[in-house]
């Protein structure tokens, strides 16, 4: 997809284009995943409380095939990169050479937790109907992949990170400015005129309920940016899971 040349990179701890795994064979079938399109959907978890040491890159390869990615199964690929180890799914077979990554999630030694995508907010037509205005945010997807992601990755981080409460969650938007929220195929809210949507909060505990209270304050001002309010109960949540 081609982007703004401005583009918003802040969901990125790495280098634009920066290889961050590789499987394969050296001069043989290798394939190098780097971030072509940058993401801008993401989900942190930042420990506020010290590892007494650094967490040992075997034991997080190993459980980095568990964690979640900022999207709906099947599984993922792991490889170690020089942040930790990174948990992605490629969406596309490849033979060799560069690819692109769409999805990952990338374990630090120092407990942190970074998942990351670029297909959250959809921006070519690929068939979909004209009327439907582009680019847009599919409403459900977009909450259903943060509600399972958030709370899958508080408690991988707490069983495999060694992660203690409180800490901090950050979850965020970017390029936001001229997309279009899709709550229905009736109601299409927007364009947006902001470029992000970045919600920073303290998480005191590991309660399902709190961790809502967290999504919730994201959702609605996700919602915000397209100057319209959060339907109350939109899809079931809060309380239960998002359902369609």
């Amino acid at each position: 997809m081609n982007l703004e040349a401005n583009i918003d990179v802040k969901a990125a701890f790495f280098s634009e284009g920066e290889v961050l795994a590789k499987i394969g064979v050296p001069d043989v079938d290798e394939v190098s995943f780097s971030y072509i399109d940058p993401p801008h959907a993401y989900l942190r978890i930042i420990p506020t409380t010290a590892l007494k040491r650094s967490l040992p890159l075997a034991s997080l390869k190993q459980a980095a095939s568990h964690t979640p990615l900022l999207k709906k199964p099947p599984g993922c690929l792991v490889a170690i990169n020089r942040y930790g180890a990174i948990a992605y799914d490629p969406a596309h077979a490849s033979r060799g050479g560069p690819a692109p990554l769409n999805w990952a999630t990338q374990l630090f030694r120092n407990g942190e937790l970074w998942a990351m995508s670029n297909t959250m907010i959809v921006r070519e037509r690929k068939g979909r109907p004209e009327w439907l205005p582009l680019p847009v945010l599919p409403s459900f997807v977009f909450e259903d992949a943060y509600f399972a992601a958030l709370h899958k990755a508080v408690a991988f981080a707490r069983e495999h990170l060694g992660l203690t409460f409180p800490c901090f969650v950050e979850l965020g938007l970017l390029n936001t400015r001229g997309m279009h929220l899709g709550i229905t195929t009736d109601d299409i809210r927007g364009p947006v005129q902001a470029n992000e949507g970045i919600s920073r909060m303290a998480l005191p505990d590991a309660d399902q309920t709190t961790i809502n209270s967290v999504l919730l304050e994201f959702f609605n001002q996700v919602h915000d940016l397209s100057g319209y309010q959060r339907p109350q109960g939109l899809y079931g949540f809060p309380p239960g899971p998002p359902l369609p």
